[in-house]
């Protein structure tokens, strides 16, 4: 059951227009872009494998979802992007995509994992469509709540 209480307040969620994806894998270019295309036509994507160009392009312009792998080019990974835009970019929800298995990623990098933000590989587009969707809607209606309490 999904909760929408934009009927309330008058408003919709925010869509999916611009989008970073932090993948060093060009093979995953092609299922990630059809993923994000079936969620909005029009979304601009954006495509850097470090969190170094990564930061690059934040600074440059704003990303309504960041998407991002763990391990990656240079020496940071997709935790150390996802720490970034929580402290610098907290409207731009961060949804992290590793073959690694989540209890694996927190116990060697010492970071607890929100289940709404982590899909693991190989990508199930089903479970895809509904992480992204909910990483953006939990975001906005934080921020609403916000307004509203």
């Amino acid at each position: 059951m999904s909760l929408n209480l934009s009927w309330i307040l008058g408003k919709q969620p925010r869509s999916i227009k611009n989008v970073l994806i932090v993948e060093d894998d060009c093979m995953l270019k092609p299922l990630l872009a059809r993923l994000l295309y079936e969620i909005n036509q029009k979304a601009g994507l954006k495509w850097v494998t470090s969190v170094a160009e990564a930061q690059s392009a934040l600074l440059e312009e704003h990303f309504d979802l960041i998407v991002t792998d763990i391990i990656l080019e240079g020496d940071e990974t997709g935790i150390d992007l996802q720490k970034y835009c929580i402290e610098n970019y907290p409207d731009s929800p961060v949804v992290v995509v590793s073959s690694l298995p989540k209890s694996k990623i927190e116990e060697q990098m010492g970071y607890r994992l929100d289940n709404r933000v982590y899909l693991s590989k190989p990508i199930d587009p089903q479970i895809f469509n509904i992480k992204v969707k909910a990483a953006v809607e939990h975001r906005w209606f934080e921020k609403m709540g916000a307004l509203l309490f």
